[in-house]
């Protein structure tokens, strides 16, 4: 049984995220697009399928169906969630940002959803703790 890993994009509270060619561009020559998903074909033995929503010409929500245990598959999710607007979380797990800037950035609902499951979106994996300015503070 395997897992979706769900990426999510917002501006200030709504949809929001990176181009399809920035978001394609993360991914790099692994891309070999597949009756309307991507797939990523790394080797003969790892693979897997990314199927995007675009709104207003942004990538504003992505889902990795059946990742792949291969480097750099979550190499180029890291790269995605350093260079964009994105939140990645898999159910009923810690929510993943990068971009410090994000969390401020989410709906106050998806936050408490995370909070509801007992994960705090206030934490920032790559780096530790991190601080809402939702709070007013600094």
């Amino acid at each position: 049984m395997s897992v979706e890993i769900y990426v999510h994009g917002f501006s200030e509270g709504q949809p929001g995220g990176l181009t399809l060619e920035d978001v394609t561009r993360q991914f790099g020559s692994d891309v070999k697009p597949d009756d309307g998903l991507i797939r990523l074909q790394y080797d003969d033995r790892n693979s897997c399928e990314l199927s995007l929503i675009e709104e207003h010409g942004t990538v504003t929500q992505l889902t990795v169906f059946r990742p792949c245990d291969h480097d750099r598959l979550y190499a180029s999710l890291f790269e995605l969630l350093r260079t964009g607007p994105y939140v990645a979380f898999t159910p009923g797990s810690q929510p993943i940002v990068v971009n410090e800037s994000v969390i401020a950035a989410m709906p106050t609902e998806m936050i408490d959803s995370f909070t509801t499951m007992g994960c705090d979106p206030g934490v920032n994996a790559t780096y530790g703790p991190v601080r809402s300015n939702s709070n007013n503070e600094a």
